[in-house]
């Protein structure tokens, strides 16, 4: 099986829970070999938590804003990105290349810088706030299923 860049096209955080969620469930249930590229970086924990799983990394080299792709496939997690780095290869301007790397550092500590908000709804509340919605609706909803189409 391969699964490639799952998680794409939403938060960061939806995405990564997807790709986790997804990841677990092939380990766990499908019991199958499964290539799982990926470009967060978090999910190289699971190989410490779920058995069977290993992480591997295609190689390369980076100097003075140059980077060669060894195309050596080895064990492990990769140590870094290299998406700015080929961003500088490319001659973006230097105004983007610093503000992406800003912004990557932002992201890095972003729960950390997460300001907390006054009347902030606790989970809990929140919770019983959906169930409260829910169950004043008059109508009433089926799952979606493929089957049904």
């Amino acid at each position: 099986m391969i699964v490639d860049e799952l998680g794409r096209g939403t938060s960061t955080s939806e995405g990564f829970g997807i790709s986790w969620a997804v990841a677990e469930h092939i380990v766990k249930n499908i019991k199958s070999f499964c290539l799982f590229a990926t470009h967060f970086h978090e999910l190289t924990t699971m190989e410490g938590q779920i058995p069977g799983v290993k992480n591997f990394y295609v190689s390369a080299i980076s100097k003075d804003n140059q980077i060669l792709m060894q195309y050596k496939v080895k064990p492990g997690a990769v140590e870094r990105s290299y998406g700015i780095s080929v961003a500088e290869m490319l001659k973006f301007p230097d105004e983007i290349i610093r503000d992406a790397k800003q912004k990557a550092k932002e992201l890095e500590r972003f729960e950390e810088l997460k300001p907390k908000k006054d009347g902030e709804i606790e989970e809990e509340d929140e919770e019983e706030e959906v169930e409260e919605y829910f169950s004043d609706s008059e109508e009433e909803y089926e799952p979606y299923s493929s089957d049904s189409e």
